[in-house]
Order: C-alpha cells, then structure tokens, then sequence
C-alpha cells in the first residue's frame, strides 16, 4: 500500500512525506526500507523505536516501590500498577473483562506477554537519501521511563538509521496535550517539510 500511495504521488507530482508518532516509528521505518525509501522526508514525533522490557520492567518497579504500603501490601500494589498503566496508556479503560476495545477472553494474554519479552526489533539498516525530523517532548513520562533510556536508545536508533536528521525539542507532554505545543510542532514540521 505505501509503495503504490508513492506512486500515485510520484505520478502526480507532488512530494510523498511520512509521518509517525510513538510506535508507529518501528512499522514506518522499516516499510520506508521495503518500499525502497518513496518518502522525500519523514517526521518523527516522540519516537519509541524499541521496546526495552527491561526499562520497562525496571520502571513498573519504581512505580511500585514508590507506592507499596506494608499495611496494605495487595491494594497498594494494585494502586501501583493502576497508576503505571494510565501513565501508558492515559484514558484506556482497563479492567478484567477488557483493554480499551479489546476483550480480554479474545486475548491470549500469557502469548502476548511471551512474544513481547522474546521480541526483539533489530535496526541495521540505514535511509541515506530520506531526512527525517525528529521532535520529542521534553516533559514526556513515558520517554522518560528509566531515567531516559528510552529517550536516549530511540534518538540513537533514528540518528543511525536516518541521514540526515534534525532533533528539535517541544516543552510537553508525550500527546502534545497542550494547545501552544501542539502549534510549535505543526509550525515545526511546516517548516522542515517546505524547506529545501
């Protein structure tokens, strides 16, 4: 589907620009690869390029830890993970019967788990002829999980994989949430995609 969308766009002679946010990071990059690279640039808005069970796993345990009570050791810890869940995925209902608009007896959940852990995404490839910027939140809690290392493995991935890239910083929150930053990254990608 990319690969015919950038024909049509070749064919009509307007540039053909990518654009993704979060995890949408990993699938566009490596259909930019597969598709022999048809995006003239590409934007990147907080981008998550690996999923690090590890930091993952590490910050559910601080979060835990910050908010375990030996009085109440089950709710606590169930306050806990609660509270970690809407950090990652704010305004999801969850519960026992679903997440979000998944049921949960649709879910093969203990499969699920097993293919994230063993997952790893590996990006040894590079895009030499697509520019790609990068904007990410500067108070983002989710980037921030693990002291950064998330923040910093996915800039390391996109500044090895695309070249050249532009970083720019936009003080908010991973969503973008409030309406001056959400100005200054249209106003940011406005003036990466017209330029040059």
């Amino acid at each position: 589907m990319l690969s015919m969308a950038a024909e049509r766009a070749h064919r009509a002679g307007v540039p053909f620009y990518g654009i993704a946010a979060c995890y949408a990071t990993i699938p566009m990059l490596f259909g930019t690869l597969k598709s022999g690279e048809p995006f003239k640039k590409i934007v990147f808005i907080n981008p998550l390029t690996e999923f690090f069970q590890g930091t993952f796993l590490q910050a559910l345990y601080r979060c835990c830890r910050q908010g375990f009570s030996l009085k109440k050791p089950a709710e606590s810890l169930k306050r806990s993970i609660d509270s970690y869940l809407e950090l990652l995925f704010p305004n999801i209902a969850r519960g026992v019967t679903g997440f979000g608009t998944l049921n949960r007896n649709r879910t093969r959940v203990l499969k699920v788990l097993f293919e994230w852990l063993s997952s790893n995404v590996e990006f040894d490839f590079s895009l030499p002829q697509t520019a790609a910027l990068c904007i990410y939140s500067s108070r983002d809690p989710i980037l921030d999980i693990g002291g950064g290392l998330l923040r910093n493995a996915s800039m390391d991935c996109i500044r090895r994989v695309c070249s050249p890239v532009t970083f720019q910083a936009i003080n908010s929150d991973h969503f973008l949430s409030d309406p001056h930053s959400l100005t200054l990254t249209r106003r940011a990608i406005r003036a990466f995609l017209l330029a040059g």
